[in-house]
């Protein structure tokens, strides 16, 4: 009648059965978690199939199938968007693989430092970026390094009589790649 150490078969499953009832409780809040943020939004899909007006409710709109989805392949302009953006996410999420040793990198680097005030100083500098929003870097970049941002005004204080300065978005940014005759070819920040 007894299985093991002394202890009743019929036991010994109890155990085993509470046991895993208390594994399923730990991973309950979870498991609610995952089911809360990835799988009750995508009753949001059924939203691409209907010809949504904001003020009413989903039921009280026209069903069109997949009109939204044809609109988007039926243009050349769209299908030309699309395959930009794939690019660029891709592109994006590639230089995230390839450069996510970096950081690791870093701090290994960074625990070798032995001047404590120094180490904790470059740990502020270099933490301090991921608490500032993308929007206010572009921004105070694009402030920086336009035509008359701060760093073209420090290298050229007065700018040739209608001259202006090169910059990323002009499509001649780098003459020397684009078959621009050997008097042209300069640096980008020169004044032309």
């Amino acid at each position: 009648m007894s299985a093991g150490r002394g202890q009743p078969t019929g036991t010994r499953l109890n155990a085993r059965k509470w046991y895993s009832y208390k594994l399923f409780l730990l991973i309950l809040p979870f498991m609610a978690l995952v089911f809360l943020f990835s799988y009750f939004p995508l009753h949001g899909w059924a939203y691409a199939f209907f010809d949504y007006r904001p003020p009413f409710q989903l039921k009280d709109c026209e069903f069109v199938g997949f009109k939204w989805f044809v609109s988007l392949i039926s243009n050349a302009s769209k299908r030309k968007q699309i395959v930009q953006v794939l690019i660029n996410t891709f592109a994006m999420s590639g230089l995230g693989i390839l450069f996510s040793w970096l950081p690791m990198a870093f701090a290994i680097l960074l625990s070798e430092i032995k001047n404590a005030v120094y180490k904790k100083t470059v740990q502020t500098i270099t933490t301090l970026p991921h608490f500032i929003s993308w929007v206010l870097v572009y921004s105070l970049a694009f402030s920086l390094l336009a035509s008359s941002g701060a760093v073209n005004r420090f290298i050229h204080p007065e700018p040739p009589a209608g001259a202006g300065c090169r910059t990323a978005a002009d499509a001649s940014h780098f003459p020397a790649l684009h078959g621009a005759p050997a008097a042209q070819k300069s640096f980008p920040g020169v004044w032309l």
